[in-house]
């Protein structure tokens, strides 16, 4: 039987094509670098914990404060404290990222007593990126902690 180039030819690519075949059938030896989460849930971010550490809570007129927060439990990638002079009484100063001071007026009436509130607002944002099945996940938490700190200013 002599069979011409033709069909040779297509004998040679009905080969090549069932072994190629049977070889793409099936699980493949080789692991994926990038695991899926199992869970397809991302954890809930937490709040930080706020400790906050002041001098004294009554002062005289001109007297000063010193106030200093310390915050822990934080897993963002950004952290800022922001102090706000709520009634505006006095005056903030030495604003660092975690302390600050804060001096009462100078002036009062005597035997007027005042309550100076201020209030420092803590906020965290993190990103998370998870890898899961369905692809590449991606979410910006935002957390507020408000912490309110009364001062007395007594004549």
């Amino acid at each position: 039987m002599n069979m011409n180039w033709k069909s040779k030819l297509s004998i040679f690519i009905i080969c090549v094509s069932i072994v190629l075949i049977s070889l793409g059938c099936g699980e493949s030896s080789l692991k994926n670098p990038v695991e899926p989460e199992t869970n397809e849930s991302t954890p809930a971010p937490q709040k930080p914990t706020v400790t906050i550490n002041i001098s004294k809570s009554a002062v005289a007129p001109g007297e000063s404060v010193k106030i200093t927060a310390t915050v822990s439990a934080v897993n963002g990638s950004k952290l800022m404290l922001n102090w706000v002079n709520t009634t505006g009484y006095g005056e903030l100063s030495n604003i660092s990222q975690n302390s600050v001071t804060w001096t009462a007026p100078g002036n009062s009436i005597i035997g007027e007593v005042r309550v100076e509130v201020i209030q420092l607002i803590i906020t965290v944002i993190s990103h998370v990126i998870s890898v899961k099945e369905s692809g590449v996940d991606t979410k910006t938490n935002i957390e507020t902690v408000t912490k309110t700190i009364p001062i007395t200013i007594t004549n």
